[in-house]
This record gives C-alpha cells, structure tokens and sequence, in this order.
C-alpha cells in the first residue's frame, strides 16, 4: 500500500480506504478505519465540542445548527462541529465532526438496527450512505436509556446538511423509522 500523505497522514491506519457506499459518494477522501469512528462509541457524559473544534452554533448568528427529533418515544440530538485541524480548504476537504445522542422515551426496548443518511454539499449534490449499525455496533435501548456516539462527515464544500433515519426494532421484532433531523456542517468560510 502506497504511504498516505496530507489530511490524513498522521492517523493511524492512514493508507486504508473507506467502505464501498462511502468510497463512491466521496471519491476523492481516503477514510481510514481509525478516523470513521472519530470518538469512542458509548459515552456516558453530555456531548462536548472535540478539542480543535468549532461550536455547533454560527458565529455570526448564533443559532443552533444540530437538531432534535422525536419518534416514537426516541429522542435524537445532533450537535455538529468543525475540525479546522483536519480539514484542508485549499484542497477543498473540509472535515466534520457530529455527536448523537439516543434516547429510549418509550416504554419497550429497542435495538438500533442500520442507518440510512442523505448528505447534501454546497453545491447541491447528493450522497447517501447506508449501513448496519453505528460505529460498528447495534445499540439495544431499554426504557429510559440512552446511547452517545460520535462520528464525521469529509465534504468537499464549505457547508453542507445531513439528515437521515435509523431503523429501529422493538422486542417484537416489528420497525420502524427513528427520524434525525436535518443539521448543518458549517466551517465558517464561503
């Protein structure tokens, strides 16, 4: 494998390529494993900005650029962030970071089965990534239960949206559809 410079040289697994789904929608980005799953899976604590990280508010309007949706009894909250630090605006890679968080406000459990996201860039085009799980796992939420994650989004644009659904099953093993609002990946340049 041939050695991996510029955005992604110093990480680890660097000369690995991205999944099938991903490596057509960003053509141009190798995505190491190492960095797919920015952050651990499972966290315990509230979301915080990562170190090297823009706020997930506008610095001119300061409003909210995540999102918040409920269904059917699940809490979804998004808080994006720009890593300045791994992003590249001259090569046209700029790099987000977003932190979810999933509530069970149900009363069943819940197994998170596949994501399905719509990623749409400055410039209007549309990638879409589907898959198992997040991070590589199946989260099972009984009631009052919540799971964190934290993951990125490379775009070759200064701004972008993500918005998608996460297939969720219930101990009956019948589906459906856990919405997560659209959010904006936003750097800051135009």
């Amino acid at each position: 494998m041939a050695p991996t410079t510029g955005l992604y040289s110093a990480l680890p697994n660097a000369g690995r390529r991205a999944e099938p789904t991903e490596r057509r929608a960003f053509r141009t980005w190798r995505v190491p494993v190492a960095i797919r799953f920015l952050c651990v899976p499972p966290m315990t604590h509230s979301a915080s900005t990562p170190t090297g990280a823009t706020s997930s508010t506008s610095g001119t309007t300061g409003k909210f650029l995540g999102s918040e949706t409920v269904t059917e009894g699940i809490r979804i909250r998004v808080t994006p962030s720009y890593l300045s630090a791994q992003s590249d605006p001259a090569q046209g890679k700029y790099l987000f970071a977003y932190h979810i968080t999933i509530v069970n406000e149900g009363e069943r459990k819940l197994k998170l089965r596949s994501r399905h996201w719509i990623i749409v860039d400055a410039n209007g085009e549309r990638h879409e990534v589907k898959g198992p799980g997040v991070v590589g796992q199946f989260p099972e939420l009984g009631s009052g239960e919540k799971f964190e994650y934290s993951s990125f989004c490379p775009l070759e644009t200064p701004w972008g949206t993500m918005e998608g659904t996460y297939e969720m099953e219930r101990d009956d093993t019948s589906t459906f559809d856990a919405i997560v609002g659209r959010f904006y990946l936003v750097s800051g340049k135009r």
